[in-house]
Order: C-alpha cells, then sequence, then structure tokens
C-alpha cells in the first residue's frame, strides 16, 4: 500500500519539481541591465521554451508594472513547486483511495469464494 504523504517526507516530493536555487540561475539569464525581466524579454524566452508567455508573465509580474523582480519572479517558482507538490499529494491520495477499494473487493471475492465452498450442490 502507498504510504501516506504528510510535511514531514514532502522534501522528496520536491526533488522533481523546480528547485528555488534554480530559480536565480534563470532569472539572471533573463533579467536586463536594470536587474528586472521586461515583458519582451520574458516574452521572447517563453516561446522559445514553448510556453504561453502572456499568461505566465501576467501571473508572475504581480504589482503590474511591466517588468518581473527577482522578488516576483522567486514567490511564481515557489507557487509553481507548491502546485506541483500539491498535485503530487492529491494523485497519490486518489492511488491510495483506489488501493483501498481494490483491497476491499479482493477481501469480499476471497470472502464469497469460502462462503459458495461450503455449500454443496444437492441434485
Amino acid at each position: 500500500m502507498i504510504q501516506n504523504i504528510n510535511d514531514s517526507n514532502a522534501p522528496r516530493l520536491s526533488e522533481s519539481v523546480p528547485s528555488l536555487r534554480n530559480h536565480k540561475r534563470l532569472f539572471n539569464a533573463l533579467k536586463n541591465k536594470d536587474g528586472e525581466v521586461d515583458k519582451n524579454e520574458f516574452l521572447s524566452f517563453a516561446k522559445k521554451a514553448g510556453v504561453d508567455g502572456e499568461q505566465l508573465f501576467k501571473a508572475l509580474d504581480n504589482d503590474g508594472n511591466g517588468k518581473i523582480t527577482e522578488a516576483e519572479f522567486k514567490a511564481g517558482f515557489q507557487q509553481v513547486k507548491d502546485a506541483m507538490i500539491a498535485q503530487a499529494k492529491s494523485q497519490i491520495k486518489t492511488a491510495e483511495n483506489a488501493s483501498s477499494t481494490s483491497q476491499q473487493n479482493i477481501e469480499s471475492a476471497k470472502s464469497f469464494l469460502d462462503l459458495r465452498s461450503s455449500f454443496k450442490i444437492v441434485g
């Protein structure tokens, strides 16, 4: 059976999601001389990455000034990480429930077979 996920083992899950340490490297690659990422720079990057840059830019530009600061970028990275961990936890919970239901069905079938074998058909 799949083990329950709780906050104590969430760090293992986070190994598969974006690292907050990597956000700085990506931000530094995207930023301009003023230390921010403007919309055109971001859209150019997003297009190369095959991502809907407009929607993502709006989500990251918290103050709506048309630029993404490192703090906004980091916060966005954290939101993505949190969402991915929440989704993984939900998928595990669904698998646990399915596993539990399957186990109940197996036990019911075994009980039925045990009950059936105790009866003799008289003809």
